[in-house]
């Protein structure tokens, strides 16, 4: 650990670097990026707000927007982040990756939160497999998992990509509902009958 936290202090801090997508554990958003904060790393942890009771009161607080997402410029320092912060792996970067992190930013406020998530929606439930189908919006016939719809009607996504899932943000008239076909049942073969000797049974002419 001692090495690792050596290298960490050896890294250069460069904002004009590539943005990569991390994921981290379950429920370590939060500290992960407190980390990052105190060491001076750039990242980017969205939130949305949400209603809870504590004590018997309804109070509002902060939740990650993707659990288990957290952006941040790697500058090389792979498995630093890794060993030092607790980092699960990165993704990647690249156009998806960026377009990806630009939409969301477009949304967001300064402080990296999303408007608020209406409840439901008329179109989809959560979880369901969409297909991305604008040009504009990433890739034509792209596929995304929907998360759920913000109040300003933009669709947060978690769009397939090589190395696993990127959250986004889309136009929800540019989604449509991914119909995945039925498999098809099997034929099932009657076995033939056979008589008291094994044989197969043969009838006379």
């Amino acid at each position: 650990m001692s090495r690792a936290l050596a290298l960490l202090e050896m890294a250069p801090r460069m904002s004009t670097s590539a943005w990569s997508l991390a994921t981290t554990p379950p429920n370590r958003e939060l500290p992960i990026s407190r980390a990052l904060s105190r060491w001076n790393y750039e990242h980017l942890l969205f939130k949305i707000r949400r209603r809870g009771m504590h004590r018997g009161r309804a109070h509002d607080r902060l939740c990650p927007a993707f659990p288990g997402y957290i952006w941040l410029v790697a500058n090389n320092a792979w498995d630093t982040l890794r060993d030092v912060f607790g980092i699960v792996d990165f993704i990647g970067h690249g156009h998806l990756v960026e377009r990806a992190l630009k939409s969301l930013v477009e949304i967001a406020d300064e402080n990296g939160i999303i408007p608020t998530p209406e409840r439901t929606s008329q179109r989809f439930a959560r979880g369901d497999r969409v297909i991305v189908y604008n040009d504009q919006d990433f890739r034509k016939n792209g596929r995304a998992v929907f998360q759920y719809l913000t109040d300003d009607g933009k669709a947060l996504v978690l769009l397939d990509w090589v190395c696993g899932q990127v959250p986004a943000s889309v136009d929800e008239r540019n989604l449509v509902l991914e119909v995945i076909p039925a498999p098809r049942r099997k034929r099932r073969r009657r076995p033939r009958r056979r008589n008291r000797q094994g044989a197969p049974h043969v009838m006379a002419a």
